[in-house]
């Protein structure tokens, strides 16, 4: 089964967080601090003009990720 990550949404898209994957305990706890925990609804709000930075929003908040950052998210199908 193909996975469906974040950065791999459009505008006006979104999902509900499955997990965080990556082996970088830094990176996941600052993921996991800033709200991307599982069964959080997200959504993609715009892009920058390159397509690195997403907007997206996630509990009543909106924050730009890298779509680096966004490549260890993964969503529920």
């Amino acid at each position: 089964m193909d996975n469906l990550f974040l950065s791999s949404l459009n505008i006006g898209e979104g999902g509900v967080i499955d997990k965080v994957i990556t082996s970088n305990l830094k990176i996941k706890r600052r993921l996991l601090e800033l709200g991307f925990v599982s069964g959080t609804r997200v959504s993609v709000l715009s892009r920058s003009s390159l397509g690195e930075v997403i907007l997206v929003e996630i509990i009543g908040y909106c924050i730009s990720i890298r779509k680096s950052l966004a490549n260890y998210i993964i969503l529920k199908k």
